[in-house]
Formats: structure tokens, sequence, C-alpha cells
């Protein structure tokens, strides 16, 4: 690792933002650097003592599982951009975010007909304005599940796990890695819980928190309590490598059309990923995940790591770990 890139992760370990990370960049002919980065303290149980560890890699699912099946779906002719999911709310604003489709629900509190019943409700002062939803992309999940008649981990291992050659990515159950190889990321997930508690929805009876420590298990609680691990929002874990062979594959065209790659499958341009890489696209997860690539240069940049571990900050959130990507890349694009 180079000092300076070395020097920037010290800083934000020092600062508690996370106990683990894996760093790569790339080009069209190869791997340019590819780091990983823990304590040297083998007392410490946080992080996992092997150079590629699995990491929790949360919304990236929503790209390299709901965008990348729905795509394919598309090429196959077996959906159409413009097919209503739920009324006037097309494949394409379910991708795009801009179906007004509300953001996030605890599910999991919630009774399964009033679940789905509000999964599909349109806040008509969002409708056609950016507005990022977990919900628009379970609601896409299903629909594929539907036009396929398949379940959606069958589908991904079908149409991406087996033909790219992946071996440490996928649902959890789908991967025969010992959970030790999994990254931990937190300890329950007092973030969300306090949204859910504080979201007006009735706490269901025996309902039972995760008071322990979340490793090789989703810590996204819609996907893990609602969804039983499998979703096409959250739920994907994945070894750096793997990731940047998902990645690769934007550009393999036996693989995408890329009319429909490059309009679908980057749906978070650069600079809304705040990152101020106006020509890239790619997305967030929020374990501290992050993925960015330039689909004309074919670079592309990994970041994965584990921010939720040390807990919130006085402010009641957890570290804002794009700040140690905008400074590992400020070069690289």
């Amino acid at each position: 690792m180079c000092l300076e890139k070395e020097i920037v992760l010290k800083k934000y370990f020092e600062q508690k933002y996370f106990t683990q990370v894996n760093y790569l960049t790339s080009n069209e002919f190869g791997v340019i650097e590819r780091q990983s980065y823990y304590p040297n303290d083998s007392s410490d149980n946080s992080f996992v003592c092997d150079p590629d560890p699995i990491f929790d890699v949360a919304s990236l699912t929503k790209v390299f599982v709901g965008a990348y099946l729905t795509v394919i779906a598309l090429q196959e002719q077996r959906l159409k951009i413009d097919d209503e999911i739920v009324p006037k709310v097309t494949v394409e604003m379910l991708l795009n975010h801009t179906s007004g489709i509300i953001s996030w629900l605890p599910l999991y509190l919630m009774k399964k007909d009033i679940a789905i019943s509000k999964m599909k409700n349109v806040d008509l002062s969002h409708y056609g304005k950016r507005v990022y939803s977990d919900i628009g992309l379970m609601l896409l999940g299903q629909k594929i599940e539907e036009i396929y008649n398949e379940n959606l981990m069958s589908l991904w291992k079908k149409k991406i796990f087996t033909p790219l050659k992946l071996q440490s990515c996928g649902f959890r159950t789908m991967l025969s890695n010992p959970n030790e190889m999994f990254v931990p990321t937190s300890f329950d997930n007092p973030y969300e819980k306090k949204l859910a508690l504080n979201s007006g929805e009735e706490l269901k009876e025996h309902f039972v928190w995760r008071n322990y420590r979340i490793q090789g298990e989703c810590n996204d609680g819609n996907c893990h309590f609602y969804w039983g691990g499998v979703s096409a929002h959250a739920g994907l874990f994945s070894s750096i490598n793997d990731m940047a062979i998902l990645i690769k594959s934007f550009w393999n065209q036996n693989f995408f059309d890329q009319y429909w790659a490059k309009k679908y499958l980057g749906f978070t341009p650069g600079n809304v990923m705040d990152l101020g890489l106006n020509q890239t696209f790619g997305h967030h997860g929020f374990t501290g995940c992050s993925f960015a690539l330039d689909p004309e240069t074919k670079k592309f940049m990994v970041f994965l790591s584990n921010r939720q571990w040390h807990g919130l900050g006085v402010d009641g959130n957890y570290p804002a770990w794009k700040n140690c990507v905008r400074e590992l890349i400020k070069d690289f694009f």
C-alpha cells in the first residue's frame, strides 16, 4: 500500500470509523491496487484475519441483484421498461427511485397483509422525483420472482453466480464459507431499531431484537426478519475479488447489452453519490461499502468496510465512511 493511502486509512481507523477495510482499484487491463487493512491485534474479534474476507454489502444488493436481474429480464423480453409494477409505477421508475413509493418501513413489525398494502402506497408529492427507496427494489424483486416463477436466490445463482464463476458472493444460505470468514457488522442495529420504534408501528407481540453480534447474517432488518435473508434491496455478501468480477461484467457484451447496462445498471450517478465524481456511477451500502465506475475509461473502485461496528456517534449516526472513500480515490478517476 502506498504511504499516502496507509496514512488515510490509519487516520480513519484511529477515529473508529471501522475495524476492517478492503479496497481495490482497477482498469480494463487489471487490478491497479488491492489492499486489506485491519488492526494488528489477535485478541480483537471485530475483524477477520484473512486478506479476502466476506462483507455484508447491504444496498449494493440493489445493483447486483435488483438491477442486474431486471436488466437480464429486459434483455430476455420477460419484462418491459414501461411495465407497471403497481398502478402508474413503472419498472424504470423503480430503478431510478422516482416512483413515489415510500423509502422505508419496518415491515417486520407489521402483519403481512398490512405490510403488503403499505409497500404499494405512492406518495404523490414525491412522484416523478428522485427519492431513494428500499421498498421500491423489494417490489421489483417480487416482480422478477413472479415473471420467472422462481425465487430470487435461485435466479441469482442461475443467471449471475454460476455464469460469472463467483465463489464468495451471494446470499448467506447459498455460501458454504464458514462464519468466521464473514466480517462482523455490529452488535444489533441501534440505528434501525430506533427508526422502527419511532415509526408509529405497533411492536409485534414477542418480537425479539438481535441483541447479539451480527456476523454472517444480514444486518438489514427488513431483509433478515421479513424476507428471510433474501431480497433485491439487501442481503448480498461478497469478497472484494468477487465484487470486482461483478463490476467487470458491466462491460461484458456477452452478458449485458450495453444499451441496457449503461442506462439502468448504474442508477446512482456520481454527483448523487457525494464523491465528487460526476462522470461515474455506482452505489453505497449502509454497512460501509461503496463502488464507483467510469463507463468510458473502464476504471472502477470498490471499498468494503464495517463502519457500524463501533456503534452510533454522539449525533446518533454511524461514521460517515464516504469521507474516507473520497480521500482514497481523489486522484484515481
